[in-house]
């Protein structure tokens, strides 16, 4: 019996939870007598799916289009149980608070011109037929203030959302004030304006130019944009002899800080060849193009011009890809490579591959064969072309996979002066698609030097080395790379003036690294008291020589390009150009540590450019510390180089808008390495060869060599040996050493080599 109360409580509570219940919500009353009134139905309980009667005859969970007056509605569900309740619709003598508020919005404007403000009053084209039961009433509005200028129509470019414009003269930034309104009945209304700040110009620069080929558009133009403010522009191309100032081509919209939607920088495609204008505006949906007002329009302009090739073209495109199953065929789940070069013969042209491995140009017809040149990874599918249309020809090249993980190290630095700071760059990069598990990076610098700060914060400074640690230095997804700066303090010593500093990267992966020669790098900087700010150093692979390029000993050449801003404001981008000797191979750079943040693309003839956007560098009089920056590049000479050949480099420095710094060159001179000796140590102690293998000659012309004790980067002597001729090295990991050799005179030098 008590169970069949409680089953019979637990029912009558259900039905009562359960019971059908209307209320009515009224959204929007009406305006002047308009038939624009509206109340929702709100339905609980019941059984769906429900029906509704609404006393205007209205059937559905809304009545739209209702004049001042009470209104029923009838709820039936599904059970035929009903509910009703009443709404009313009062009349208004003007629109309610906040009718055009949301949807009044402030152009940026620039100092000294009205301050603008769109309206949008629910006009979306100039053919539209007028809703009255809509919240916006009949057009044209008409809006009144003191300091009202004028008030404008317009859709010119866009061809819907009419706004108005309304230019205001003597508002002040931060400023609230009302302004009225009326619709075409005269039905009234108020509408708050708040105005924000005049506008900040971005500071756009031009950093590249593709030309165009005669029987289409396929020219190209890159733009670095600056931080701007917090206020919504946009920058678009025009051609020239445009006569409606309408976007012509790709729009680019810039929301925040001004670079968030490109990181600062845009490409611009399928050009026509002549000349255009690159534009930034602060009306990012050209509402107000092509009227009057766009003389109050924020804007600006840059004149480029498009280079004409006097050939009809095809566009080719593809996917730099790892086949690891070895068919030729592309897959969905293949890795593409990033970040590399490959070459287009006959030509040659050079592409690079974007974040995603892909690379397109538009070429003369004709037929071509592409050519991967990644450090690692061999091409094993054959990848020809043939352009003979005005279409784009897909053609993805495939490399053999199954590389081993292999991670590589490099860096570089700024001068060294007594008593400033000098800043080391670091660049790690997982060439492979093997997964590195946790990174230690490891910076050993001079003893003299001081640790100031880095980009990421140390897991250790024990005295001169500086330990790098995961999770920041950690690589989980193949491809990847992580650029590391630290500050370093010369000591105010007039005496270190003239004598090297040298530092050693070295990284250690947690996985297996399967080639261990890239691991360990030394770079070295000469102290000085003055310098050239903007220079271009060479380094080359076996260190044996600052001025000559050893055919039989050297492999590849670092440069070194640092630049200082040293005039009286910040540079806010800078691109450094290098138009490459013909003795040098544009399809083998790999891109090493920078003291900023950059980008960098290879023009289809070997133009090198690496762009620091936004880099804000201050000037030398404000922070002489913070005023220098570099990057480094690894580039090989051509094959077939002769003894006697001039390896000679420049690099161009562009400082915002300013005409280019051109750096000294650098000067190599090609050789065999014959008789190499080194500076004050002539005769001394001659290693050879260097880099070694497995076998380390060592010799001295002063006297007999007695004992050699070779010294890894962390100071730990690893092998010594008494009168060595040979010395045997195979056993050691690659790295760079030391050879500390004690002679039968009892001097002792000391000298470094590099174990392959």
């Amino acid at each position: 019996m008590k169970r069949a109360n409680t089953l019979l409580l637990a029912c009558l509570l259900s039905g009562a939870a359960m019971a059908l219940s209307v209320t009515t919500n009224v959204m929007m009353h009406s305006y002047c007598g308009r038939a624009n009134g509206q109340i929702w139905a709100m339905v609980t309980g019941g059984t769906p799916p429900y029906t509704y009667s609404w006393s205007n005859g209205g059937t559905d969970f809304q009545a739209v289009g209702l004049l001042p007056g009470t209104y029923t509605v009838t709820v039936t569900d599904a059970v035929s149980d009903q509910a009703t309740a009443d709404g009313e619709i009062l009349l208004l003598n003007s629109y309610g608070n906040g009718a055009l508020n949301s949807y009044n919005s402030s152009l940026g404007y620039c100092v000294g011109d009205p301050v603008q403000i769109s309206v949008y009053t629910g006009q979306d084209s100039p053919f539209e037929t007028y809703d009255p039961t809509g919240l916006y009433g009949p057009w044209p509005y008409s809006f009144s203030h003191p300091s009202l200028l004028d008030q404008i129509q317009s859709s010119i470019c866009t061809g819907d959302n009419i706004v108005y414009e309304l230019l205001f003269l003597d508002a002040q930034p931060g400023e609230y004030f009302d302004v009225d309104f009326t619709d075409a009945n005269g039905c009234p209304g108020t509408m708050d304006v708040y105005v924000d700040a005049p506008f900040t110009p971005p500071a756009l620069q031009i950093v590249g130019v593709g030309p165009s080929c005669q029987n289409g558009a396929t020219g190209s133009m890159t733009v670095v944009v600056s931080d701007s403010d917090d206020k919504k522009f946009a920058i678009y191309v025009r051609r020239a002899n445009q006569t409606i100032d309408c976007y012509a081509t790709d729009v680019a919209g810039f929301t925040s800080n001004g670079i968030d939607e490109f990181d600062g920088l845009k490409t611009f495609t399928d050009l026509q060849p002549g000349d255009h204008y690159l534009i930034w505006t602060t009306d990012p949906f050209a509402l107000y193009e092509g009227i009057w007002t766009y003389d109050y329009e924020c804007r600006d302009s840059i004149f480029f011009n498009v280079p004409l090739i006097t050939a009809d073209c095809g566009s080719m495109s593809g996917r730099l890809y790892l086949d690891d199953d070895a068919d030729c065929i592309m897959d969905f789940d293949d890795n593409r490579v990033p970040g590399s070069i490959v070459t287009v013969e006959p030509g040659p042209y050079y592409l690079t591959t974007n974040s995603s491995g892909q690379y397109a140009a538009a070429l003369p017809y004709g037929s071509y064969t592409v050519n991967e040149q990644h450090p690692t990874y061999v091409q094993s599918c054959p990848a020809d072309v043939t352009l003979s249309g005005p279409g784009t020809v897909t053609t993805n090249t495939g490399c053999a996979g199954g590389q081993p993980l292999d991670v590589m190290v490099n860096a570089t630095s700024g001068a060294a002066r007594p008593g400033f700071v000098m800043r080391y760059g670091v660049h790690v990069r997982n060439l492979t698609a093997g997964s590195t598990g946790d990174v230690t990076l490891t910076l050993e610098v001079d003893p003299v030097l001081s640790f100031i700060a880095s980009n990421i914060t140390p897991a250790s400074v024990a005295g001169n080395t500086i330990t790098w640690t995961a999770p920041d230095l950690t690589m989980p997804n193949v491809f990847q790379e992580r650029y590391l700066w630290a500050d370093m303090q010369v000591p105010p010593d007039v005496l270190l003036i003239g004598t090297q500093l040298d530092a050693t990267a070295t990284i250690t992966t947690t996985n297996t690294d399967g080639d261990l020669s890239n691991n360990t790098y030394l770079t070295s900087v000469t102290v000085t008291g003055s310098f050239d700010p903007n220079d271009k150093t060479a380094a080359t692979s076996s260190g044996l020589s600052d001025t000559e390029y050893f055919l039989d000993q050297d492999e590849w050449i670092d440069y070194t390009i640092r630049f200082q801003n040293t005039g009286t404001d910040t540079a806010f981008n800078i691109l450094i150009t290098d138009t490459l000797p013909a003795e040098l191979d544009p399809g083998s750079i790999l891109m090493g540590a920078g003291s900023h943040p950059y980008t960098w693309s290879l023009g289809l003839t070997g133009t090198l450019s690496v762009v620091f956007a936004n880099i804000m560098l201050p000037d030398s009089n404000v922070n002489e510390a913070a005023s220098h920056g570099f990057v480094l590049v690894r580039i090989k000479p051509q094959d077939g180089l002769l003894p006697g050949t001039v390896i000679e480099n420049t690099a161009n420095i562009y400082f915002d808008f300013n005409p280019p710094v051109i750096t000294e060159p650098s000067v190599l001179v090609a050789e065999f390495s014959t008789d190499v000796q080194e500076g004050n140590e002539l005769d001394e102690l001659t290693l050879f060869p260097n880099p070694a293998g497995d076998v380390l000659n060592i010799s001295s012309l002063i006297a007999a060599v007695m004992s050699i004790d070779v010294i890894a980067v962390d100071g730990r002597v690893v092998m010594s040996v008494n009168s060595p001729i040979a010395l045997d090295v195979s056993s050691l990991i690659p790295a760079v050493y030391a050879v500390r050799a004690t002679l039968a005179n009892g001097s002792i030098f000391h000298k470094n080599f590099v174990k392959r």
